[in-house]
């Protein structure tokens, strides 16, 4: 059994950082850090290179990436860079960009061991598709600035991360 403590939960924020477009995701944050997980939510989306080394450092038992629009972009870009394996990836709606400026998504690699990847089914900035051999796919309709904010997607999370504590 692993305690709550020695997980550590690295969180993403999206386009915006840790501003309003994200507000729903930093408020799930201070939720899991009231549930005592270990939150760290230090870089923005932009810092692959950064995230990565902290957690291939990281001396906590589990690992775990939540990464919301373009900090789910990030997770991808994280798996191809990361030495030591992440036990899980949860993806929020990854952005395909907007016309005339794509988003760089890359398949998620297998140091990802279970990645699930709550995709947009409408509207941009959203929708942008996940793969890799250990991607689960939960299609929703959530419109993109409002998946950050979805009780239902934050209790599948919940679950996931409560796996990890088995």
């Amino acid at each position: 059994m692993t305690d709550r403590s020695d997980i550590l939960v690295w969180v993403i924020y999206g386009q915006g950082g840790k501003g309003p477009l994200s507000y729903g995701f930093i408020k799930f944050a201070d939720r899991l850090r009231a549930m005592g997980y270990s939150v760290h939510d230090e870089y923005l989306w932009k810092y692959p290179y950064a995230i990565a080394k902290v957690l291939d450092a990281s001396g906590y038992q589990k690992k775990a990436v939540l990464g919301y629009s373009m900090g789910a972009n990030c997770i991808t870009w994280i798996s191809n860079i990361i030495k030591k394996p992440i036990d899980l990836a949860v993806a929020y709606d990854p952005s395909i960009g907007i016309p005339l400026i794509p988003a760089k998504i890359e398949p998620v690699s297998d140091k990802i061991q279970r990645c699930i990847h709550y995709r947009g089914m409408v509207g941009y900035p959203g929708m942008a598709k996940l793969e890799g051999p250990t991607v689960e796919t939960i299609p929703t309709y959530t419109p993109h600035l409002g998946i950050c904010y979805s009780e239902h997607l934050h209790r599948i999370t919940l679950g996931v991360l409560a796996d990890l504590e088995k």
